[in-house]
């Protein structure tokens, strides 16, 4: 049986009367929405509600589904611990999406989890929907720092397990829009805010899922927004599934966006794939960039191709550029689906030239990076390369560092912390030596050398 349905939620403690004192008012129609949401979910009896918060416990490179046997929470934090919730976990449900990642490589599970705690994001909307229903059990997930279609695949794990146990399951996306629309709202005003909260409505409305994956990360990042990872998860619940959407309103009184909509599945219909459709586009751009790739990032593929589907190493081809035969280092940064899977290299030459250390760390980035999954023989399709080769180190001050033009090396002994030039989230030289000295794990009132270097990118 596939999902019956899946919701996009926001999650304002205020529209709790107990917790709003009269402030609730103000989010009438969020209100509404969820009284006629909470009816159509009890007219669909579901036996687990599933739901995605993105403050429940989360990671950047894995998504935690929360274990054990029973859920326990109350808005104490607002004052309010009289509304408390006791809920059974779907244990059975969260094993067999556990399972399903497993066999696709994806980083997902309910191993490691910490903070059992449950968060507003998952306490608002079912007391809402507690309101009309409550002969559910419940799977809960956090989000992860991993890319928006990578959400979107996660969703159609979840749609897979659902139909494989045949559960009567509804999902929820639970997440506010933007936080900065207005100087009474948490972060101010910002026009980004404004802008996000239009494009994403009108594509939300209009089902235009793939517009919502094609967002810059950094426009939402600047809009402040809380929930876009959550929609990634319930659309890709969605994914070559027909359905009929209703728009419930939108309000933002105080000072952050509230959208709520449903998507009602149609038991018979069906849409193409976006996931497929993602796949063939990003297999397509790969092998365009792969054809036009310098000699340099051309050997990195070679060297994974060969080491996978053969396990050997391959020598530095014949008639490899002549600056490659000459000792060097560098940093190879791997790429699926244009998205990084691996970065690593060195600082100092470590083999006899260039060329074999550009294939030395293009395997390593490829398998050896502890930040991801290694690759295997299904992702060559999906993969590019750049390579960074590394000027020689020189010393300086902090009044020389520029983290466009140089990357820097911080050392104490044998700690040591390396960051490369024109990374896009570092924006002056404070913020470079406060993450480099982070990563070393060198405090800032310790003593410690400072270096600095070019790079020559090759892609």
């Amino acid at each position: 049986m596939p999902t019956l349905a899946a919701y996009f939620l926001p999650h304002p403690p205020l529209a709790v009367p107990e917790i709003g004192e009269g402030k609730e008012t103000k989010l009438s129609l969020i209100r509404e929405g969820y009284r006629k949401v909470a009816r159509e979910i009890a007219s669909l009896a579901p036996d687990t509600i599933i739901i995605s918060s993105p403050h429940a416990e989360s990671y950047s490179d894995f998504i935690q589904f929360s274990e054990g046997e029973v859920g326990i929470g109350s808005f104490g934090d607002f004052g309010h611990k009289e509304i408390n919730f006791r809920f059974l976990y779907d244990r059975e449900l969260t094993a067999a999406i556990a399972e399903i990642a497993s066999a696709d490589r994806f980083p997902a599970g309910s191993e490691g989890g910490e903070d059992m705690s449950l968060d507003h994001g998952t306490l608002v909307p079912l007391y809402f929907i507690n309101q009309s229903y409550t002969s559910y059990k419940v799977v809960r997930l956090g989000l992860s720092g991993l890319s928006y279609m990578e959400h979107y695949k996660m969703g159609t794990i979840i749609k897979e397990a659902v139909e494989r146990l045949g559960r009567k399951a509804v999902f929820i996306a639970s997440g506010d829009l933007s936080h900065t629309l207005g100087q009474n709202g948490p972060f101010g005003y910002s026009g980004e805010g404004e802008e996000y909260d239009r494009l994403s409505v009108d594509a939300l409305r209009e089902g235009n899922f793939r517009a919502m994956l094609d967002m810059d990360p950094q426009f939402v990042r600047k809009a402040n927004v809380c929930g876009h990872r959550c929609f990634c998860i319930g659309m890709g619940v969605l994914d070559s599934k027909d359905f009929d959407t209703t728009y419930y309103g939108y309000e933002k009184p105080y000072g952050i966006g509230y959208a709520m909509l449903s998507y009602k599945v149609k038991p018979e219909g069906e849409r193409p794939s976006l996931l497929n459709a993602y796949l063939d586009e990003q297999r397509e751009l790969a092998r365009r960039r792969r054809e036009n790739a310098d000699p340099y990032a051309k050997l990195c593929y070679e060297a994974i191709k060969a080491y996978l589907l053969e396990d050997k190493v391959i020598p530095v081809p014949e008639g490899f550029p002549s600056s490659g035969k000459k000792r060097g280092s560098c940093f190879v940064t791997v790429k699926k689906c244009g998205n990084m899977n691996g970065c690593l290299g060195t600082i100092q030459p470590t083999k006899k030239n260039l060329g074999e250390e550009i294939i030395a760390n293009a395997i390593e980035a490829s398998t050896d990076d502890p930040r991801f999954l290694s690759l295997n023989e299904s992702d060559l399709d999906y993969l590019t390369f750049e390579v960074d080769v590394v000027s020689r180190l020189e010393p300086c001050k902090f009044a020389d560092l520029d983290p466009e033009r140089y990357g820097i090396v911080v050392t104490n002994g044998p700690r040591r912390g390396v960051l490369l030039p024109g990374l896009s989230e570092i924006t002056d030289p404070k913020a470079q030596l406060d993450i480099a000295l982070k990563k070393a794990g060198i405090a800032r009132e310790e003593r410690y050398s400072l270096q600095r270097f070019e790079i020559t990118k090759h892609v």
